[in-house]
């Protein structure tokens, strides 16, 4: 069975795994927000499942699946992804602090975010962001450009949710947009977030301009109805 368990440890032992898909890891978690270190700890996993790996922006991202224990002993299904090299440990480092941020988004609109993990594997630099992940992949770019008005319009309201907790999401693409169960939109991916962002909720902003545009919608919303306040 897949396993995955963190533990609230001070120590900075790295061990270091057989290959990519055998385990197990052992890395140490540092979470970082506004410049500080927050979370202290160890993640460790083996036997995964799901496992993926693709080369992208000049590192090396490492995608699977694992069960988290849960402080209950429940078994919680949660997403890993793990990027080598110090400009992808930087780009889940940027990920990590947009879910701080995000906090009151998380398990609605946006992933929740169990943590975020940097160490070295084999003498090689990684990050892993640890997050649960509800929805489906949109795999065809018309379903969201040209689907359903009330879909669109929810879409453009969790962007302003987010600009409103001062995060720019960076990489609007239709990958990075799932659809949950109840047909809500869920955004994913921020790798490539800025977490510095005083939104004017107007034209300025490129993001929301350019979502408004390739959503066909002439108007904006009224930032007091922004979705979850």
């Amino acid at each position: 069975m897949t396993t995955l368990s963190i533990s609230c440890d001070e120590r900075d032992s790295i061990t270091e795994p057989v290959s990519a898909t055998q385990g197990p890891y052992i890395i140490e978690r540092t979470t970082y927000y506004q410049g500080e270190e927050l979370v202290k700890g160890q993640l460790s996993f083996s036997n995964v499942s799901d496992y993926g790996e693709r080369e992208e922006n000049a590192g090396r991202v490492i995608h699977f699946t694992a069960l988290l224990h849960g402080d209950s002993g429940d078994l919680i299904p949660v997403h890993c992804k793990m990027e080598s090299g110090r400009y992808g440990v930087r780009r889940l480092r940027n990920e990590a602090i947009a879910y701080k941020f995000l906090a009151e988004l998380q398990g609605k609109g946006v992933p929740v975010c169990y943590g975020h993990f940097e160490g070295r594997v084999v003498n090689e630099i990684f990050g892993c962001v640890v997050t649960r992940i509800s929805g489906e992949p949109v795999t065809d770019s018309e379903s969201i450009y040209d689907g359903p008005e009330e879909f669109r319009h929810k879409l453009l309201e969790l962007v302003y949710a987010i600009h409103k907790r001062h995060v720019v999401h960076g990489d609007l693409v239709p990958s990075n947009i799932l659809i949950n169960e109840e047909g809500d939109p869920v955004i994913v991916d921020f790798d490539c977030s800025r977490s510095n962002h005083n939104c004017s909720f107007s034209r300025q902003c490129s993001e929301i301009d350019g979502m408004t545009v390739d959503l066909g919608l002439q108007t904006f919303v009224c930032p007091e109805h922004i979705l979850h306040g």
